[in-house]
């Protein structure tokens, strides 16, 4: 009988061993392929899915050995076999003991460093954990292998047991460190990046916490079955039973890890013919959060935190609306349009129901008195916000009017720093299109859908983050004339073709039946909706595609900072930046001339760069005040897209000659030096862009490398670069001799000049470091080792630099012709130097 039940466990281990298995290897693809939180959680749950893959397929192989040799401890030629896949079954086992420690040690990490963590990888954080897993793991992997049996049995339980009890200790404070977080979360002052951290925080420990309690009991249990098993006859079957439990418990954690709707949006947005497998709980969830999340907080969900609805109200909205559903849980009104009445309703408060009751009460007595004001005002322009159905009877509410609009942009509204997102886009767009109607513009932002907008602030995958709003103007649109006047020229045309002989019998006129109160209401509803379309064939679009728009010249952009503008009053003025543009066929010229540079190096991130100078540039403020979207590391196509805008946008004046050499032998930086040498070429380039030039420019910035050139650098480096650079001369020198740009020639002699310069000062340098080695034993310093090679290797290149200058660059009776003369003098006392110094 024991063996038959020793048989069927085994079975249903080996079951479980491969559904796990497949489990794992669908969470590691999935957690490789997707980035739903912060890496360092991500290599942490990586871990995990790997102390859960050694687990399983330690077992697996366990098992079949066991079956094999018809034993729970094989004996034969696959004992030393099966002892290798026990010790990394057994890795496993501990790893999964302390690594629910380490993703609470991650996550008050990021708690701790939540104004930063969002932006930065912070891997230490990581490698902490880590280490002290892995740590932790050996240790007792070390325990298990070199202890005594005897005299470890049970020391090893009791860590076995504690390690699991600190793990449910972990998970119980992540559950009521959760609920503190919401309460900080509804907070204000907190900004946004804080706000996000908080969010992803909630997140994370709403998705791992029942696993981890899960693996944490299931560890627990395991461990005193294993004592008690230790203490009685059953112990032969203690492997077995361990098998088996170890197995569950890696069994429940992937259940749970399936009915989590994280990973059911990870694999619909992965396979999306999956997507209708989980649609009808997608939608019941998202309406239970949208009913719990407006009967508890009844707040603006944007950026977690901001305590304004959509209607522009500071205290909570005592009803909730479709409309403010629809933004936050678009999937949430279709469900609540389709059934009715059948919507499961959240608990509300006492408090609530009391201010829901007396508002039903004063809404009942005023339904009649609005439904006649409505009918004797059918002319007036009025809002109409919402429209619900109370036994039938159609009642329309009044909402409060919206703020009035600014009358010039030279008078800017005061800044509300608590003002919610809508609000804020409608204070720019009034700052911005002056010329349009107010309706369109609260229309826009109030009553069209804004999902793209929504997407792109929830948004935190990447910091360059963009949006648009196109501004279409002059489109044409249909007339159509109002239903009444319709009918009547039907009616009259009907009249009119009755015969003669029925004639009399119309002579008495006929009164029309009253309209009805649904037809009212309608009429009203039509005639007030009607006044939110786009005027003069205007309208107002969302865009959300990475590139320019090419439908229209005219557009609003949005742009993320990448730092955060503290001047600024709003919160939201302080993390995005809006810009307008009238035209943009110039700001597109600018581009086409950059992309003619940089090629396929001119991707969105850097049209958008171009945008934000040329938008700077507009108001007249210095580049050095503009927001900007560059990579700091990418210094060179930084300082070509900078100076093509300064081209563009400024067109600086061409320096005279005389200004030429002296200039820059004033200079102490090699930085500035040479962006002050390359910056007029682009210039000129900007002035004239083509495919010829082109070639010629790309030579040129190719001296960009002089900025790089250091006189501690080694010597092979040095000579390689100035070998180069001596190159890019030679080719420059036969291009610009044939050119009778006078500029461009110019140009050739102070760069060669500064060249000159350049080496000569790394070849004096070079000789004065080997004489005070050569001092320092009299002066009792030790100055360190010098390369010498570097004057052999560049003294040749410095000698072609001269010949270049002498031979074609410089006129023979030039100022700098003599100078090139007088140095090739001085380079012959500096060989008579490097004699005496060999002779010392």
């Amino acid at each position: 009988m024991l063996d038959l039940i020793e048989d069927g466990i085994m079975l249903v281990s080996f079951c479980l061993c491969c559904f796990n298995m497949f489990g794992i290897l669908v969470q590691i693809i999935i957690n490789i392929s997707l980035k739903s939180f912060h890496i360092n959680l991500r290599i942490v749950y990586f871990n995990l899915l790997l102390a859960f893959s050694l687990i399983s397929f330690g077992f697996f192989v366990s098992i079949v050995f066991m079956f094999i040799e018809n034993s729970p401890t094989p004996t034969g030629e696959y004992k030393r076999i099966f002892s290798y896949v026990q010790a990394t079954t057994q890795y496993g086992n501990y790893m999964m003991r302390t690594i629910f420690t380490g993703i609470f040690i991650e996550r008050m990490f990021a708690t701790i460093l939540r104004k930063n963590y969002e932006k930065s990888h912070f891997f230490f954080v990581a490698i902490f954990v880590l280490l002290f897993v892995h740590g932790s793991t050996v240790s007792l992997m070390a325990m298990w292998y070199y202890a005594k049996v005897s005299t470890t049995v049970f020391l090893q339980q009791i860590i076995l047991v504690f390690l699991d009890t600190v793990a449910i200790l972990c998970i119980f404070i992540l559950m009521k460190f959760n609920k503190r977080l919401r309460r900080i979360q509804n907070q204000t002052g907190i900004d946004l990046s804080q706000r996000y951290q908080i969010s992803e925080n909630i997140r994370a420990i709403q998705a791992i916490g029942p696993i981890s309690l899960a693996c944490g009991l299931m560890n627990l249990a395991t461990s005193l079955t294993s004592a008690v098993l230790q203490m009685t006859l059953f112990l032969q079957y203690r492997q077995i039973i361990f098998n088996l439990m170890m197995n569950l418990n890696v069994f429940f954690a992937l259940v749970l890890t399936l009915k989590s709707g994280v990973f059911r949006q990870k694999v619909a947005s992965m396979v999306p013919m999956l997507k209708r497998v989980f649609k009808t709980i997608g939608e019941n969830k998202t309406l239970d959060l949208a009913f719990q999340i407006t009967a508890e907080r009844g707040q603006d969900l944007h950026f977690e935190g901001l305590k304004q609805m959509w209607n522009g109200k500071k205290e909570m909205p005592k009803i909730p609306n479709l409309s403010v559903m629809y933004f936050y849980f678009p999937d949430a009104t279709k469900v609540c349009k389709n059934s009715h009445n059948s919507v499961p309703q959240a608990p509300i408060s006492p408090k609530m129901k009391k201010v829901q009751k007396t508002q039903k009460t004063k809404e009942s007595k005023e339904v009649q008195k609005t439904e006649d004001t409505k009918v004797k005002n059918l002319g007036e322009d009025k809002k109409v916000k919402d429209v619900q159905k109370t036994k039938g009877v159609e009642k329309i509410r009044d909402v409060q009017k919206l703020p009035e609009r600014p009358p010039s942009r030279f008078e800017e509204p005061e800044v509300d720093e608590q003002e919610t997102s809508q609000m804020w886009i409608l204070r720019h767009l009034r700052l911005q299109l002056e010329d349009v109607e107010d309706a369109v513009l609260t229309n826009f932002i109030y009553q069209q859908d804004v999902t793209l907008f929504r997407n792109f602030m929830m948004d935190f995958s990447t910091e360059y983050r963009c949006i648009f709003i196109l501004v279409c103007r002059n489109i044409p649109q249909l007339m159509s004339l109002p239903e009444n006047i319709l009918s009547s020229e039907m009616e009259s045309s009907r009249i009119q073709a009755i015969p003669d002989t029925q004639r009399t019998q119309l002579s008495v006129p006929q009164v029309s039946p009253a309209p009805t109160s649904q037809q009212i209401l309608d009429e009203i509803v039509r005639s007030e909706l009607s006044t939110a379309k786009e005027e003069n064939g205007l309208q107002l679009k969302w865009s959300l595609t990475r590139k320019i728009p090419e439908e229209t010249n005219e557009f609003i952009f949005i742009v993320s900072r990448l730092e955060e503008k503290k001047s600024e009053k709003s919160e939201l003025d302080q993390a995005y930046f809006v810009g307008y543009i009238k035209n943009a066929q110039k700001f597109k010229k600018a581009i086409q001339i950059a992309t003619l540079v940089l090629g396929e190096k001119m991707d969105f991130e850097r049209q958008v760069d171009m945008l934000l100078y040329g938008v700077n540039a507009a108001v007249g403020n210095p580049s050095s005040m503009r927001e900007k979207w560059q990579r700091k590391i990418e210094r060179f196509e930084n300082f070509i897209v900078n100076s093509i805008g300064h081209g563009y946008w400024q067109s600086p004046a061409n320096p005279g000659r005389s200004e030429s050499i002296l200039s820059l032998t004033d200079q102490k930086s090699a930085v500035e030096s040479v962006e002050s040498l390359l910056r007029p070429r682009i210039h000129a380039f900007v002035k004239n862009p083509n495919t010829k030039t082109r070639v010629q420019l790309w030579l040129e910035m190719s001296l960009y490398e002089l900025k790089f050139v250091a006189p501690e650098d080694p010597a092979e480096i040095t000579s390689e670069r100035m070998t180069r650079i001596l190159a890019i001369f030679q080719t420059l020198d036969l291009l610009i001799s044939e050119s009778e740009s006078r500029s461009a020639k110019e140009w050739l002699q102070k760069a060669l000049f500064y060249s000159i310069e350049l080496s000569a000062r790394i070849i004096g340098m070079n000789l004065k470091d080997t004489v005070d080695v050569l001092t320092s034993d009299l002066f009792k310093e030790d100055p360190g080792e010098v390369d010498e090679d570097i004057r052999k290797k560049l003294k040749p290149i410095f000698v072609k630099f001269l010949e270049i200058g002498k031979n074609s660059v410089f006129a023979p009776n030039s100022e700098e012709h003599g100078i090139l003369e007088n140095v090739g003098h001085c380079l012959m006392v500096f060989e008579y130097i490097e004699e005496e110094i060999e002779v010392l």
